[in-house]
């Protein structure tokens, strides 16, 4: 029987393995188990456990506060693209409102998006600008077809109707 290296001859040694292709050193076949380290090797260190952060990746003392700042970002993207319908105004103000709040978060450094808090305020007010000036061109447009439809049409005749409603021959 083969002595492990840390043991003086004439001790004896663990019993053999039961199971074929399993090493007898003890904690070298089981879940957590380390194969045995030459002479003068460091000890490597414990298994980290549930709960436990790896080596640089702790938690600061202050846990930052960056959803407000993903937030703006996102409205402020979505406010943007669907300003060109005027339904945009809603996530833009919401966009401009996360935004305020996450660059002074950014500023007393509770928060370390800056960046993202910054381009949903700006997103957000260019969300803003389109959704009513699309407002204005959609309801400019709007006012000069009723109008067009009166000045040819009764206001209360199906044709002014037809004609508002925007079917082609009216």
């Amino acid at each position: 029987m083969t002595q492990p290296p840390d043991q003086p001859e004439g001790t004896p040694g663990p019993p053999p393995s039961p199971y074929p292709g399993q090493s007898s050193y003890p904690g070298s076949n089981y879940p957590g188990g380390q194969p045995p380290a030459y002479p003068g090797a460091p000890t490597p260190p414990p298994p980290y456990g549930y709960g436990q952060p790896a080596p640089g990746y702790g938690v600061p003392h202050g846990q930052l506060q960056n959803g407000l700042g993903i937030a703006a970002m996102i409205l402020g993207i979505v406010g943007f693209f669907l300003a060109f319908i005027v339904i945009g105004i809603i996530p833009a103000v919401l966009a401009l409102i996360f935004g305020i709040i996450g660059v002074r978060r950014a500023k007393r450094g509770t928060a370390s998006n800056r960046g993202q808090a910054t381009s949903g305020l700006v997103l957000g007010i260019i969300g803003i600008v389109v959704a009513i000036a699309m407002g204005v061109v959609f309801g400019v447009a709007g006012y000069n077809r009723y109008q067009d439809c009166k000045d040819k049409y009764d206001t209360g005749s199906s044709d002014f109707d037809h004609c508002f409603s925007g079917d082609p021959g009216y």
